[in-house]
């Protein structure tokens, strides 16, 4: 029998306001408010009617609703058309759908490259 191990994921639901700083595993699913840093050894998705303050530290991130602060993402960040983003984002890749509204700089490429000019997009 083969041992598949199930992938919980983390979610703060709307309506619900956390303070403070979290470290997890798993993906995460904010769907309420966020104020404080979030480090995920995996995806972090933030809901249409999620809002999150700080600094994000994950694998990959989907973002629908507002976020303000520094990003650093592994892998992909995607932006889908009703994201809202102010700050600083470091990524591998950038998806960005018609319609999010960007502010800041994006630094995209691999990380070896990030501090090349010419990889350092001002939007």
């Amino acid at each position: 029998m083969k041992n598949d191990k199930i992938e919980s994921i983390n979610l703060i639901s709307d309506g619900t306001i956390v303070e403070g700083n979290i470290k997890c595993d798993n993906s995460i699913r904010i769907d309420g408010t966020i104020i404080g840093n979030i480090t995920s050894q995996k995806k972090v998705i933030i809901g249409n009617n999620g809002k999150m303050l700080g600094h994000l530290n994950c694998l990959n991130a989907d973002i629908f609703g507002y976020f303000n602060g520094d990003i650093k993402i592994t892998e992909i960040l995607f932006l889908k058309d009703t994201a809202n983003i102010q700050g600083d984002c470091h990524a591998k890749k950038l998806i960005v759908e018609s319609g999010a509204i960007i502010s800041g700089n994006f630094h995209i490429g691999d990380s070896n490259k990030l501090n090349d000019s010419k990889s350092k997009k001002s939007i």
